[in-house]
């Protein structure tokens, strides 16, 4: 199985992904009235289940899976963005954060192994787990799903600090009257004698008026060597 790994995807059922393939099945009516084995490409699905080392539920594409209310649903819309990209010829696999991201939080190389050998190939899969499936993970199941957190944790807060980072761009750019400003930012804290309020005045008295809002202290600093980098 080759592996599609999309960090910010947002797959709906991680720790379930599908394989699609085609298979040659008789058409018995056909061969009947042809008075020869007629065989017939049928687009099928396997779905596996993460947790699951022997569970795999085989079907026909088109066959239902699920109602919307009165209209059936097929395994072809259940999984609509796989299934398309199959038909374009993609590679095929499951879709999301590699378990080695991990390994800052102290999985080990044989802990992955194990992840994988029970279908479970991606963070996201891996915080889904629950009951019977996640116990099959044995003694490392809670170190396991406690490091998923931390990812996660650690993920999101690196998205909140980026959005602010935006904001402090956005909100340099505002008070200068330019453009963006694109370059890296640094984080040191290079004026650790100044207030949050003197580093706000210094940025006013270069570009005529104080960063507005709440900002973290890192995201200041960098904001005013922005502002004297452009002097």
């Amino acid at each position: 199985m080759s592996a599609i790994y999309v960090p910010e995807s947002d797959y709906a059922e991680k720790a379930v992904y599908p394989i699609f393939s085609y298979e040659s099945i008789e058409n018995i009516a056909k061969s009947e009235r042809a008075g020869r084995p007629i065989f017939e490409e049928i687009e099928m699905v396997s779905v596996h289940i993460a947790g699951e080392r022997n569970l795999v539920h085989t079907a026909r594409v088109n066959e239902e899976c699920g109602r919307d209310g009165f209209r059936k649903v097929t395994w072809a819309e259940r999984f609509a963005d796989e299934y398309n990209a199959w038909k374009e010829g993609e590679a095929q696999g499951v879709r999301g954060t590699p378990l080695t991201a991990l390994q800052q939080f102290g999985v080990t190389q044989s802990q992955i192994s194990l992840c994988i050998s029970r279908k479970i190939h991606t963070v996201e899969m891996l915080m889904q787990l629950e009951g019977q499936n996640l116990k099959s993970l044995g003694m490392d199941a809670n170190a396991l799903k406690e490091a998923a957190r931390s990812y996660m944790a650690d993920r999101n807060d690196k998205r909140a600090l980026a959005d602010e980072v935006a904001e402090l761009r956005e909100e340099l750019a505002r008070l200068k009257g330019s453009a963006p400003v694109h370059d890296p930012i640094p984080v040191a804290d290079e004026y650790a004698d100044l207030s949050d309020d003197q580093i706000k005045e210094q940025i006013a008295a270069i570009v005529g008026a104080k960063p507005r809002g709440n900002f973290a202290r890192p995201n200041l600093i960098a904001l005013l060597n922005e502002a004297k980098a452009s002097q």
